[in-house]
């Protein structure tokens, strides 16, 4: 038997378990002609059964693709009028799904709707639970909260209080996240990530590293910055214990980012070194994430005056970066390297490198590479004003961080409050507080950045790699 014939036995298996024993109905009617209603696997083409397995089986939160290709062969053939009710099912939902990875709601919606009309209760819970998560989340995005809550209010009856959890739990994870994107976001995503970890803790679920992450993300979402890094902190030691390299090192990372956002560059330097320590160590490739971990390092070890360092870090950011084969992403990567020479040159007091490099990174950003760096046109405001701060021309800095300021606020990156603010500061104040009265930010309380008490553990199965 060949290798194709093999898979293809087991994708049909897998999909028999998948959907149950199919259900048969068979109403006799005058003319003694047999009509067949309800669901049935059989005939149902196999490439519309991958494509639906592919989707139930795909962790909620990791949404991608348009599915044009299999919405292509729906449409030719007519799927939608296929006497086989479970093809009519498939067809809706994959199109739905699609629709809804395009941000298309309105039209994804009217698809699910569709769906509904095909469905039945005895499909597996997989199914079930899937298509009414997928419900709550296009309801969600389209501000329909109380439905959408209805609608995730029937995902969380399949679970039977013993063999459901592990389908269960990362559509709740799923849930937290899309929460987390709402009105009131961060506050009802708490509230679901708390309820998903009671639920893990007393099911004793396998995977509950992951519900203490996204604890921690949502936590620090949530401004409570001390228990989200304390809940990373715990996953983090579970990762490692499980030897889940890929998740160390994104953690890592992750720890590490947000006490440079706190302004401890002590701890944040320990944990980007650690991750990129980890990285190099041959458990992972090189290439875009080397890179990633390399700019944050620059970003810790210039924010404390250490260029030597720093400028370590960014001659590897830029090694790495020409390992990227993507030539979009790498594309982007260029522009934000463009900046981070920009503030390298300028803090070495060569102002015009500095404002040559980062009008290229402004001139690249305005081309649309940067596309995929979250809030480049914040940093790169803070960045000119920076340059321009160390020239002396304190109204132009003002400027650029005062667009910078509009931008933090507009878009609640309370994270980036304190940074603007000191340098909002330290501009008035070098400009002079005869021209203007000194803005309140000198009274600022940075409860984020003082007195924090964090519980940590060394990490000492981590094997490091010098970059000296």
């Amino acid at each position: 038997m060949t290798i194709r014939k093999k898979m293809l036995i087991l994708t049909v298996m897998m999909i028999t378990v998948l959907l149950g024993a199919a259900r048969y109905k068979y109403i006799p009617q005058k003319n003694e002609e047999v009509v067949q209603v309800a669901f049935s696997y059989d005939d149902v083409p196999k490439e519309l059964l991958t494509v639906f397995t592919g989707i139930i089986n795909q962790n909620p939160t990791m949404r991608k693709g348009s599915y044009s290709d299999i919405i292509t062969v729906i449409d030719d053939n007519d799927w939608f009028k296929d006497e086989n009710h479970t093809v009519r099912f498939f067809s809706y939902f994959i199109k739905a799904y699609g629709e809804s990875n395009k941000a298309n709601y309105p039209l994804a919606l009217a698809y699910l709707n569709q769906a509904n009309r095909y469905i039945d209760e005895a499909m597996s819970v997989d199914i079930l639970a899937r298509y009414h998560y997928e419900f709550s989340y296009v309801q969600l995005h389209l501000k329909l909260v109380t439905l959408s809550k209805e609608s995730f209010s029937k995902v969380e009856q399949y679970y039977d209080g013993t063999s459901n959890v592990n389908l269960l739990i990362p559509i709740l994870l799923a849930r937290a996240y899309d929460l987390s994107h709402s009105e009131r976001g961060a506050e009802l995503a708490i509230q679901q990530t708390e309820k998903t970890l009671a639920l893990a803790e007393s099911t004793h679920y396998e995977k509950i590293e992951h519900v203490y992450y996204t604890l921690g993300l949502n936590y620090w979402n949530g401004k409570r910055i001390v228990e989200g890094i304390n809940y990373k902190i715990k996953a983090l030691e579970l990762y490692m214990d499980k030897q889940l390299h890929e998740d160390v090192i994104h953690i890592l990372t992750d720890i590490g980012i947000d006490y440079l956002f706190m302004g401890d560059t002590t701890n944040a330097i320990k944990y980007l070194t650690d991750a990129i320590g980890y990285e190099i160590d041959g458990h992972e490739p090189g290439g875009e994430s080397i890179y990633y971990i390399a700019n944050q390092l620059y970003t810790a070890h210039s924010s404390r005056g250490d260029l030597v360092q720093a400028e370590k870090y960014l001659l590897l950011a830029e090694e790495e970066v020409a390992k990227i084969e993507r030539q979009y992403v790498k594309d982007n990567h260029l522009t934000y390297l463009s900046l981070i020479k920009a503030d390298f040159t300028s803090r070495q007091g060569d102002s015009e490198a500095a404002l040559h490099h980062i009008e290229i990174a402004e001139d690249r950003f305005k081309s649309g590479y940067a596309g995929k760096i979250y809030h480049f046109d914040i940093k790169m405001n803070m960045t000119y004003g920076d340059i321009y701060q160390r020239r002396g021309e304190h109204q132009q800095a003002l400027q650029y961080y005062k667009q910078a300021e509009t931008f933090i606020h507009h878009r609640g990156v309370f994270y980036l409050i304190d940074d603007i603010n000191e340098r909002l500061y330290k501009s008035y104040k070098a400009w002079g507080s005869g021209r203007r009265p000194l803005p309140t930010w000198r009274k600022i309380i940075k409860s984020s950045k003082s007195n924090v008490t964090i519980t940590t553990r060394s990490i000492h199965s981590i094997s490091m790699v010098s970059l000296t």
